[in-house]
Parts: structure tokens; C-alpha cells; sequence
């Protein structure tokens, strides 16, 4: 009887101590205001922590960021939640996070944003869409694609002559590239740059009829601007800018006419072309 009760009081600890696991997560406090919260699955002591938190990320944590090491009870609106500095992110997938802070946006060290902008030009007209990450004040990263109506040939079209078969590289460019931003202030009306580096590509006029002769293919463009950005208390920005954009384009022309002896002869030529067009960017971040 006694072994019986024995038993019965280890498995009720038992239990009770499994219960209590379950209901606790670890919680690392960092000194510069993070909070990581999930299960710590290694310690090298006096070195450093692993801690993986909701979503199966993992984090790597030094003992000289560590400000405590606590074990709290999991909250149903802490479940797949971690804070970093004074942003509150939430997993909605693997690998996803969604901004739910209500701290201003141009106020946040770190966070994800979106942009978009509409560039129109004498000779070009664009959209643009960015979605890229804010590592510090002066440094956001972004990976951009636009839908460009460019007018390659010499003068001024003012647009009438973006869509037409008069020059093979005239017509819509979609470039795909790599954007470099940051805020020159830390404040609601900033000055702001940007650069751009990456391919447009150059697919058939949809608009005329398609010449079996000719081929373009697009090229490398790059883009630098300077504006003026007026941001919310919220998430939302808006900015106008001018900028500068570099286009190429790699084509081949083909001539095809009859010698004086009745045959047909084709000469085919590789083209490359470069133009520098300026424009004006109105944009709304997020």
C-alpha cells in the first residue's frame, strides 16, 4: 500500500511538473529593449544562448546582450510573438512578420515596408513597386519591378511617341533591381536618396505590329534621385523626388534587299543603345 502511494505521488508530480512545462516559455531580455520569447534549445555558458520562438526561427544570443533570463506563462496574444526594439512583429506563415506596432514608422530602427511611385517624364512614364527592409535610419534594402513607357530616339515625344514601330527600342520596359534608400533626418519632413541597379527587360510592343526583322532585348538600368518625404504617425508615407535613370538596350536590325543580279541578300546588325532620361517620383510608402 505504501509503494502503491509511492508511485501515485510521483506520477502526480510528475504530471503536474509536465503540465507546468507546458504552460511556460523562456523569455530572453536584451539591453537594448528586445525581448525573444520561445524555448531555449542550447547555452554555452558565459558564451552565448539559442532560442527558437514560435515559427521554428532560431536566434543566436551573446551573454553580453543578455539583460535577464526569465520563464513566464504563454499568453494566447504572446503565441507566435517576439518583440525586437520597439517593433512588434507576428508570424502569419513561416518566415512572414507583420508590423503591429503602433509606434511611427520613420521612428522604428528595423521593419518591412512596401512603396509605390509613379514616375512620369518628357520622354518616359513608370510604375514602380518596392518591397524591401529598414536596417537603420540612413539604410533600407528593397527588391523593385516597374512597367516603363520609354521613348528612345532623339528630341522630345512628351509621350506620343513611347508606343509606335519608329524605333525598335522605343516601347514598355520592365526593369527588376535592386534599391538602396535611407532618411537624411530623423524626423516627420525628411530629405531622402535612393539609388537603383538592375536589368529591364524588354518584351514585344504589345501595341504595334510585330516586325519579324527586328529584336530588342533590353539592357542595364540604374537610376539615383534625391526628395522630400513627409511621413505619418502612422505607417504611412508620402515623398516627391527627382531623379535620374540610365537605359540601355541590346538589339539586332536586320536589312534585307535585292542585288542586281535578283538575289535577296539580308545583312543583320547588333545595336546598343544608351540614354540617360530625368523624371519626377510622387510616392506612398507603407
Amino acid at each position: 500500500m505504501k509503494n502503491t502511494k509511492s508511485i501515485l505521488l510521483g506520477i502526480f508530480i510528475l504530471i503536474a511538473t509536465f503540465a507546468s512545462a507546458q504552460t511556460l516559455e523562456d523569455a530572453i531580455y536584451l539591453k537594448n529593449g528586445s525581448i525573444y520569447r520561445g524555448t531555449i534549445i542550447e547555452q554555452v555558458p558565459g558564451e552565448n544562448y539559442k532560442i527558437q520562438v514560435a515559427g521554428g526561427t532560431v536566434f543566436f544570443v551573446t551573454v553580453a546582450e543578455v539583460q535577464k533570463i526569465t520563464k513566464e506563462a504563454i499568453k494566447p496574444e504572446n503565441s507566435g510573438y517576439r518583440r525586437w526594439g520597439n517593433d512588434e512583429m507576428a508570424y502569419k506563415w513561416p518566415g512572414h512578420m507583420r508590423d503591429t506596432s503602433t509606434t511611427p514608422a520613420y521612428l522604428k530602427k528595423r521593419r518591412f515596408f512596401h512603396t509605390i511611385e509613379f514616375r512620369p517624364g518628357l520622354n518616359n512614364i513608370g510604375l514602380r513597386l518596392v518591397r524591401g527592409y529598414k536596417f537603420n535610419q540612413f539604410a533600407s534594402v528593397g527588391l523593385g519591378i516597374g512597367f516603363d513607357g520609354v521613348y528612345m530616339g532623339n528630341g522630345v515625344s512628351f509621350g506620343k511617341d513611347v508606343y509606335n514601330n519608329k524605333n525598335i527600342n522605343n516601347g514598355l520596359y520592365i526593369p527588376l533591381y535592386l534599391q538602396l534608400s535611407g532618411d537624411i533626418l530623423k524626423k516627420r519632413v525628411t530629405p531622402y536618396y535612393f539609388v537603383e541597379a538592375g536589368y529591364a527587360f524588354h518584351p514585344q510592343n504589345p501595341f504595334v505590329a510585330k516586325n519579324a526583322t527586328d529584336k530588342s532585348w533590353g539592357g542595364p538600368v540604374g537610376t539615383a534621385g534625391m526628395g522630400v518625404k513627409f511621413n505619418s504617425k502612422g505607417r504611412v508615407s508620402m515623398a516627391v523626388n527627382l531623379n535620374a535613370t540610365y537605359r540601355s538596350d541590346f538589339s539586332r536590325s536586320t536589312v534585307s534587299y535585292t542585288d542586281i543580279y535578283g538575289n535577296t541578300v539580308s545583312n543583320t546588325t547588333n545595336n546598343f543603345k544608351g540614354k540617360v532620361f530625368g523624371s519626377l517620383g510622387l510616392v506612398i510608402g507603407f
